[in-house]
Parts: C-alpha cells; structure tokens; sequence
C-alpha cells in the first residue's frame, strides 16, 4: 500500500498509531518536543500532536517544549498552544512519555533531550531522511511532505476533528515545508490534507499574513542586501548569496529571522540549485539548501558536511570562514548539479571552486 499519495495508511503505520495510542492512553504526564530553531513543521505537529494527547487521555499533564534557547520566532506566536511552550531546560518531570516530532536525531533536541533520556517511553515522528530511530516506537514516512501529513494522519486514524486553532497549527506545518505548495515534495497526500483542515476551520489567508506577510522593516533591508549579493556559479546553475555577522548588527536582526532568506535566492530563474550562508558568532557558517529539480537530493550535500534535511530543503553547519565555505560548499553543490545534464540537455560547466 502507499501512503502519501492515496492517503492510505501501510500496516507499519496502523500499528505504530496503535501502540502511540496505547502509550498515550496510560501516561499520567507527557512531554513533547520539536527540533531546535523550529519552523512550522516542528511547532505545528508539535502543538497539534499535544492537543491530540489531551483528547486521548484528559487527566494527563502536557507540557509542549522549546529545544533551543529562544523564545517562539514571533511569525510563529499566532499558533494555539504557541504561549504553552516552555523552555526545556526548565523541565524538571519525568514523562511517562516523551514525543519527539519533526526530528531525526536526539542531538537536535537540544535543551528537550534531558526530558527524553529521563523518560519512562518514547515516540518518534519524523518525515526526514536521515531519522534515527532513536524511541521505543519510531515512525517514519519518507515520502511525507511534512510532519505535519504524518500527525494529520494520526488524528483522522483516532477519528478526531481538531477544532480551527489546531486545523491551522497543522495547515502552517503543511504549507511552511512544501514552501507554499511549491516546493518538489507537494504532492496529493499534502493537498488532500489541506483541504480537509480548510473545511475543520483552518485559515490560509492568517497563515500566509502572520508567516509570509508580516516581515519587519529591518528584514526587507537585508532581503534588499541579499539581493545585491545574489551570484551564480561559474556553471550558471547554482545562485547563492549571504548574511553577515556585520548585517545582523546593522540591522538589528537574529539569527533565526533569516531563515527566510532562502526563498529570496529561490526566485532566480534558470537554476537547479540555490544556497544562502549566514556567518555565525563563533567561527562557523550555517548554510541552508534548496533544490529546484527533482532529480537533485540536496540533503547528499549536507550529509557530507554532517548536515541533513530533505531531497528539496536541507541545511548544515561548518567551522570555517564565509569565504572558505563559498567556495566549499557551494562548490559541492555545484558539483552535485553539474552531474547532471542542463535542463535542456546541454553539457555544463564546472563548478566555481
């Protein structure tokens, strides 16, 4: 049987809800956790999959947790739940059980780590290549858009209708990892799923305002700087461009208010593949990837640097200076690309370094 296009569930799947749903039911306090520096996948399953615990087992107590060291980013405050979340490092319980979703490893849990490791059982949902099964139930669906299909999947399973609030914490994790339907990996499962939590109460329209159409002043000046600094390759077939520690003063931004920058580079016409490199405080450069072909997995890139992420959406991180790591990774990108032909069938070139 398939799963994310027919929206029919294999029998791994049925089971591993059946034994969440067990593990749920006999817990007296669980703990959830996304990935740190979280995006609307992490958040949105995370939030609706602790509204789905509660309706399960009311008498449990839910604590929603935050993996790194910030606050909720503001364009994610709006979510239901969003004020519910705390800090991991000031979680002293002990779970019953521990919920990880939209994580692949338990170092990326960061600050929520604790809570795992001290937990009675665990959970893991996660739609990422490189997931480790790292819980005593681990489920994993590869070709899921997001995490969110997966946790919309789980409540439909249970026979549940969230109420408009959680509709929506599910609709921003379906809409921020396609990219607004546009990255490679929608497909019918993504858009069935949307629909259906359109007709729960889910709202688009404050989706794309609070997350898409809500950027500080400040931001659209950097986006303008990227801009400028846009560069291609010398094959032609990779755009990149880049955020410096320098930037972030004059601007008077954090580091996760760029994420977003990857989609300004993502515009360029006529590319397979864009980067964007932000300078770190510490000596090290984050780099986010995208694909804009089918045919290339970017998330083979960032494995090599001990990165991860999708085939059309990964990131890592290297200890080097923004110089040294345009020309390294941006090069291995552009090597990924150029073995490949062009899009019309002609030879490239090589890569810039």
């Amino acid at each position: 049987m398939t799963t994310s296009d027919s929206g029919v569930l294999t029998q791994a799947e049925l089971q591993a809800f059946e034994r969440m749903r067990a593990l749920i039911s006999d817990a007296r306090e669980v703990a959830l956790s996304g990935h740190v520096s979280p995006d609307g996948d992490a958040l949105g399953s995370e939030l609706a999959m602790g509204w789905l615990v509660s309706q399960l087992n009311p008498q449990a107590r839910v604590t929603p947790l935050l993996a790194g060291d910030r606050a909720v980013p503001p364009r994610y405050a709006f979510l239901e739940g969003a004020d519910r979340l705390t800090d991991g490092r000031d979680y002293d319980g002990i779970p019953d059980l521990f919920i990880g979703v939209d994580t692949p490893t338990p170092d990326r849990l960061k600050n929520a780590r604790p809570a795992l490791e001290r937990a009675r059982h665990s959970v893991a949902v996660d739609h990422h290549v490189s997931m480790q099964e790292f819980a005593d139930v681990n489920l994993l669906r590869e070709s899921a858009a997001s995490t969110g299909d997966i946790v919309y999947d789980f409540v439909r399973a249970l026979g549940l209708v969230p109420p408009a609030g959680v509709a929506t914490c599910l609709l921003t994790a379906i809409i921020t990892d396609t990219g607004r339907f546009q990255y490679q990996n929608t497909d019918t499962h993504a858009l069935r799923a949307a629909s259906q939590l359109v007709e729960w109460g889910a709202s688009p329209s404050l989706v794309s305002e609070r997350i898409y159409q809500s950027y500080p002043l400040s931001l659209m000046r950097l986006r303008a700087q990227v801009l400028q600094r846009l560069s291609l390759d010398r094959s032609g077939r990779v755009a990149y461009s880049y955020v410096t520690q320098e930037d972030l003063r004059t601007f008077q931004l954090k580091p996760e208010d760029c994420d977003s920058l990857i989609d300004v580079v993502r515009e360029v016409g006529g590319v397979d593949a864009c980067v964007v490199l932000r300078e770190g405080s510490a000596g090290t450069v984050r780099c986010n990837l995208r694909a804009k072909v089918d045919w290339l997995d970017v998330s083979d890139v960032a494995s090599t640097f001990g990165g991860g992420g999708h085939r059309a959406a990964a990131g890592l991180t290297v200890a080097c200076s923004l110089e040294d790591a345009i020309g390294t990774v941006v090069g291995a990108v552009s090597r990924a690309v150029c073995s490949h032909p062009r899009r019309d069938g002609s030879v490239a070139g090589g890569p810039r370094r």
